[in-house]
């Protein structure tokens, strides 16, 4: 039976709402699911409303951002707590940075002659977690570039002219909030973000718990290198198509992967021990 651990909706910058996603993974037949919307748990509620109606087994997840060196890294939290009010208020801070973020890249783009307005940047974000993704889809809706990618390779991508770096935490901040909060933490598609085995091993030291194996970026050969580099450090592993809905870059790839539910329970039991 197949699961997908890495799903966001438009309480960050998914295109499907909480409940629409879950509805999808019902139809397609998946067993199990995790809503993992970037700094943001607003989605829950409604995903975990539908999946009970739908009899799905629903984990309630996020994920978040940070940096080593020149590598972006983020994080998945699952069986997280998303009522605590430490985790809460750690992801208000990080959305009111986001938003900051977000009119700096709007006024980078004004001085390079690309004018956007803010406010549609902040309605295309339909009051999730803002981030780069809208600013991108306003420039492709006001004929500044011709698609996403554009948007990202030539203006606010990183050492974009237009890119603004985001405050983040440490990615033993996030492991650590991850943990107080009752949930497990899982490095998220490592291959694209250019992990290898000292960087793992770095991580795991800070208490990092799994490692998404299966990812719909990975090939099959980093598929098989990080499933071995888990089992030999001891790691869980994870796994997820990343989907983000329809009209993104990626596609709509909601279950396109073959992820064993069995990978459930080693989580589930990890999560128990920090509750």
């Amino acid at each position: 039976m197949a699961v997908d651990l890495h799903l966001h909706s438009t309480a960050s910058d998914g295109t499907l709402r909480p409940a629409e996603i879950i509805a999808k993974a019902h139809e397609i037949g998946l067993t199990a699911v995790a809503l993992t919307d970037h700094d943001s748990v607003a989605g829950i509620q409604e995903a975990l409303t539908e999946s009970i109606n739908l009899s799905l087994t629903f984990i309630p997840g996020l994920e978040m951002s940070s940096e080593y060196g020149e590598k972006d890294i983020h994080i998945l939290g699952y069986f997280i707590d998303y009522t605590q009010v430490r985790l809460i208020e750690a992801l208000v801070s990080l959305r009111a940075a986001r938003v900051d973020r977000g009119e700096k890249m709007v006024e980078k783009l004004a001085e390079l002659g690309l004018h956007i307005s803010f406010s549609e940047v902040e309605a295309c974000a339909c009051g999730g977690a803002l981030g780069r993704p809208h600013v991108a889809q306003i420039m492709v809706k006001q004929g500044l570039v011709a698609n996403i990618s554009e948007a990202f390779e030539r203006f606010i991508g990183r050492g974009g002219p237009a890119y603004v770096s985001k405050y983040v935490l440490t990615t033993a901040q996030i492991i650590d909030l991850i943990h107080r909060a009752g949930g497990v933490a899982s490095l998220a598609h490592p291959g694209p973000s250019g992990v290898d085995e000292p960087l793992l091993r770095l991580l795991q030291e800070s208490g990092l718990d799994a490692v998404e194996v299966w990812h719909t970026d990975h090939s099959p050969k980093q598929t098989r290198y990080f499933l071995e580099l888990a089992d030999c450090l001891g790691l869980m592993v994870t796994g997820g198509s990343d989907c983000h809905g329809f009209g993104k870059t990626r596609g709509f790839v909601l279950g396109s992967l073959d992820i064993p539910d069995a990978i459930i329970e080693p989580l589930r039991i990890r999560a128990a021990n920090f509750c």
